[in-house]
């Protein structure tokens, strides 16, 4: 995977992922990241060897990451056949006044 911009609301669904930002800017509109892996997941386990921190298991939906133990280095990122785990920006609009 090279390209490890964000990809912006391309990721409809990020499942066994963390929550990795949140920012809130001045005019109150929220955007939250995250990291994590996506429903395609086929489970294969190809990003367990990789991952240095040992933050991955394979649950019954495919793999799983601890956010408290990952290191985001992106190194299952690179290595998964299916680009399954990625990051997602959801953005939250300020609430209106009127």
């Amino acid at each position: 995977m090279e390209n490890k911009e964000l990809k912006n609301e391309s990721l409809e669904k990020v499942v066994g992922g963390f929550t990795t930002s949140t920012y809130t800017d001045p005019d109150g509109n929220t955007t939250i990241t995250q990291f994590g892996v996506l429903d395609v997941c086929s489970g294969c386990g190809a990003c367990l060897g990789v991952c240095p921190t040992g933050a991955i298991t394979i649950g019954p939906n495919g793999a799983e990451i601890d956010g408290d133990i990952c290191a985001l280095c992106w190194c299952c990122a690179d290595i998964c056949p299916l680009g399954a785990i990625s990051e997602k920006q959801t953005f939250i609009p300020a609430p209106t006044t009127d």
